[in-house]
């Protein structure tokens, strides 16, 4: 059985889950489900587009989120429409592989890693000073 397996056996992960698990060290930590959603900015910024545009949108976000860079094919199947497609394809940039992804979004990702990154930092060295200082 290797890690992957013990790991989602001991969590009871079931093996169809989508859970995407990386490691850090010899600590396996499963992907960030969340990112900070600035509801404001997300109403100004989709005020003239349709629920349906809307819906695209936000679900290009999810998968930009659960994925990284996107497709412009993958975009054209959660848009369904080339008029949907149209009106959201201008809230993301191409990172020149053929790929497409939210600025604002990867930079909410990258800072809420950063900050969680620190967090544990600061337990792991926390943890050390204690065991440095136990008798």
């Amino acid at each position: 059985m290797d890690l992957r397996q013990v790991t989602a056996e001991r969590f009871r992960i079931p093996s169809n889950s989508t859970h995407s698990l990386f490691f850090f060290g010899t600590h396996q930590m499963a992907k960030d489900p969340a990112f900070l959603f600035y509801y404001q900015d997300f109403l100004v910024g989709t005020d003239y587009m349709s629920n349906e545009s809307v819906g695209a949108y936000i679900r290009c976000l999810c998968h930009q989120a659960h994925k990284g860079h996107i497709s412009k094919q993958h975009m054209l199947n959660i848009c369904k429409r080339q008029r949907v497609h149209n009106s959201i394809i201008e809230k993301f940039v191409s990172d020149g592989n053929g790929n497409f992804f939210n600025e604002k979004l990867d930079s909410i990702i990258r800072q809420r890693k950063e900050y969680s990154e620190s967090r544990r930092k600061n337990r792991t060295n926390k943890n050390s000073n204690i065991d440095d200082n136990e008798f």
